[in-house]
C-alpha cells in the first residue's frame, strides 16, 4: 500500500495501476514457477491495491445534434456503415472486429456477441435501419469490420475533428451515445441493461440523465405566470 500511494504522488491513478499489473504478473510467475518457487505470496494480491482513476457519473456521449454533425462528416460510405452500427448496438470495438458473418442471423434478425467483457453472450435484435446497414457492408470481406481496433478509434477522431466537435470523446462514447439515446426514448432502464449486456442495473444506471438540451426544454416550461 506504501509503494501504492508514492506512486500516486509522481503519476496517475491509470499509470500506476498498469505499473502495479505488471508487478503482480511477475510476483504470480515467481510463485506458481514449476520446479523451485522463488515466493510463496503474491503481495499484489490484497485487496484495494490497485488504483483506479475516478468515474465521471455521466457518461461522456454525443448529442443529436453532434451525432448528425459527425456522421454528416464520413463521406466514405464503408466507414459510415462502421459508425452507424456502433451506434445502432451499441457495440464494443472488441466487439465489432471479433464479429463473424454466421454471427448475423438474417432470418431470427438477431446479432449475437460471443463471450463479451462481462464474460456472457449477447442476442440483440435487427432493426430496420440496422438492416439496411448490413445490408450495405461489403460481403466480398472475410468479416463484416476488417479494421484492427485502434485504426478504427483513429478513424472516429479523424471524422470528430472534421466534424469540428472539441469534446473529450473516445470511441466509447458512441456506446454510451447509444445507451442514452434508448433512455432519453424511455426505454426501461432494464431492457437497456440486457441490450448492452451490462453486469447489473447499477451499471445502467448511469444513462439516466438529462443532457443539456433536455433541461433546456425543462427550463423553457418554468414559468411565474400562471
Amino acid at each position: 500500500m506504501k509503494y501504492r500511494d508514492h506512486l500516486l504522488l509522481r503519476i496517475k491513478p491509470t499509470s500506476a495501476a498498469i505499473e502495479l499489473r505488471h508487478m503482480k504478473a511477475s510476483f504470480s510467475w515467481a510463485e506458481e514457477k514449476a520446479g523451485i518457487r522463488y515466493v510463496y505470496s503474491n503481495p499484489f494480491r490484497q485487496k484495494g491495491l490497485m488504483p483506479s482513476a475516478p468515474k465521471s457519473p455521466i457518461p461522456k456521449c454525443l448529442s443529436p445534434e453532434e451525432k448528425q454533425k459527425f456522421l454528416d462528416a464520413i463521406h466514405e460510405d464503408k466507414y459510415k456503415l462502421v459508425f452507424k452500427f456502433f451506434l445502432l448496438t451499441g457495440c464494443r470495438r472488441g466487439e465489432a472486429t471479433k464479429l463473424e458473418w454466421d454471427d448475423i442471423d438474417l432470418n431470427d434478425m438477431v446479432i449475437t456477441f460471443w463471450q463479451t467483457k462481462s464474460g456472457r453472450d449477447r442476442v440483440i435484435p435487427i432493426n430496420l435501419e440496422l438492416m439496411q446497414v448490413i445490408h450495405a457492408l461489403d460481403r466480398s470481406q472475410k468479416k463484416p469490420f476488417p479494421y484492427h481496433p485502434d485504426w478504427i478509434s483513429h478513424l472516429f477522431k479523424r471524422f470528430l475533428r472534421v466534424a469540428g466537435i472539441d469534446k473529450p470523446f473516445s470511441l466509447h462514447s458512441l456506446r454510451h451515445t447509444c445507451g442514452s439515446d434508448m433512455a432519453r426514448k424511455g426505454i426501461p432502464v432494464n431492457q437497456i441493461k440486457d441490450f448492452l449486456g451490462h453486469s447489473s442495473l447499477e451499471v445502467t444506471q448511469i444513462y439516466l440523465h438529462s443532457l443539456p438540451e433536455d433541461l433546456r426544454n425543462a427550463a423553457d416550461a418554468l414559468s411565474c405566470l400562471g
